[in-house]
């Protein structure tokens, strides 16, 4: 190592020679030493032997340029690459307590040069990081049209191959999870298949175009998981919301509240006694359509406050069972207009007046019925099955006369 302030002096002649060959040892080991040359001009380098560091002199500082391992032999540089015409093409910068890096390799005939991660930390991701919109540009061209390989360390996607066409199928690599391809074709479609080469539409999983339409090849849609529910299951928001599966029984759910269930032999609603079919905000079914007549819960360990009907009650119910006329309905005429067909029933208002008439709350009794609409309009109707209960009970009277008169004409017949 050596250091010299590349002054030489008048002397005598075998002094200056020794002073021109410090010189040139000066030279030689770029200015070596353990601390910094104390004369120094602009651009001078310098090694300093205690950090193995070479330095550049700008004038003012003395800057770090690169380091040399000598263990490792070793050189790292410092700071940016750049150009001939002193344009930065590699940037570095320093991280405070680095212990992870990238690792370049070449590769001989044949081989694919390597960009990877190494450090001390086990699992290491590469971040590639495009500036504001830019993107990673993986085929040079603008679009992703190469082959991209992932080979986790747990079930995962392998490989996808994202193309403007259906070649280059991508080999499966490794143990774990399965192949996916994907692609976006000429007219704008996400396409993407599993385990098999994308060689037709025939073979896709699905296709998503730019209209938000989605199409499903070669099979069902089994589920979609939400939340931390075991069974399977589509919607979104809470756990059990939408369309999913008990494994018994496909289940309807808003709010994780379930209201629908489609059994294996029958439709049931979620919970009982609590929901109702159609709604009262105007909101019908057109027709029901049954093999048989539907079920009324009548159990007597249900009921309470059971009383046999008032004279004002039975007086009514009489006046009911007269009131009953044939109309047409007025979207029926508007829908097949002379050919709509007549129907039979009570008028709800009518069967309210009566009741009034009798001194009767009509609205405390379950066969009366007034619903309103989000903006307040009315619509009246009766339970048939309870006003058909309520006239019965006065449908009979007499027929006791009436029995008695015709078993004695069928007596005298006889005779």
């Amino acid at each position: 190592m050596a250091q010299h302030d590349y002054d030489i002096a008048n002397d005598t002649g075998a002094n200056v020679r020794a002073d021109i060959n410090s010189a040139l040892d000066a030279i030689q080991s770029m200015n070596s030493g353990a601390s910094a040359p104390s004369s120094a001009v602009t651009g001078q380098l310098y090694y300093d032997t205690s950090d193995e560091r070479v330095y550049q002199y700008d004038g003012t500082t003395w800057n770090t340029i690169w380091f040399h391992d000598a263990s490792a032999n070793e050189v790292s540089f410092f700071g940016n690459l750049r150009d001939a015409n002193g344009v930065i093409v590699f940037n570095t910068s320093t991280a405070a307590s680095a212990v992870n890096n990238l690792a370049v390799a070449n590769a001989a005939t044949g081989s694919s040069p390597t960009l990877s991660a190494e450090g001390d930390d086990t699992d290491i991701d590469i971040i590639l990081s495009p500036k504001g919109d830019g993107v990673v540009d993986v085929g040079g061209n603008g679009t992703l049209a190469k082959v991209v390989s992932y080979v986790p360390t747990q079930d995962g996607i392998y490989m996808v191959a994202a193309t403007t066409s259906y070649s280059g199928a991508a080999t499966n690599i490794g143990t774990h999870g399965f192949q996916h391809h994907y692609k976006i074709d000429g007219s704008g479609e996400s396409r993407i298949t599993v385990d098999g080469s994308i060689s037709s539409a025939s073979t896709e999983l699905w296709s998503l175009n730019q209209n938000g339409e989605m199409d499903l090849y070669e099979g069902t849609f089994t589920s979609h998981q939400v939340g931390s529910v075991g069974n399977p299951s589509l919607g979104v928001g809470a756990t059990n919301t939408g369309l999913y599966s008990t494994g018994t029984a496909l289940r309807v759910a808003l709010a994780g509240t379930n209201t629908v269930s489609f059994g294996t032999a029958s439709v049931f609603p979620g919970a009982d006694n609590t929901y109702s079919m159609g709604g009262s905000t105007f909101v019908r079914w057109s027709v029901v359509y049954a093999a048989t007549g539907s079920i009324q819960t009548s159990d007597a360990t249900m009921k309470t406050d059971i009383q046999d009907l008032s004279k004002a009650e039975l007086k009514a119910a009489r006046s009911i069972a007269g009131s009953v006329k044939r109309y047409k309905w007025k979207d029926a005429i508007e829908a097949k207009g002379k050919d709509a067909r007549y129907h039979f029933g009570v008028i709800a208002q009518e069967v309210e007046k009566i009741m009034q008439n009798e001194g009767l709350d009509p609205f405390k009794y379950g066969m009366i019925c007034v619903d309103r609409d989000e903006d307040g309009n009315e619509r009246h109707g009766v339970r048939y099955e309870e006003l058909h209960s309520f006239m019965m009970s006065v449908m009979f009277e007499g027929m006791e006369e009436v029995t008695k008169d015709v078993s004695q004409l069928n007596k005298k017949e006889a005779s």
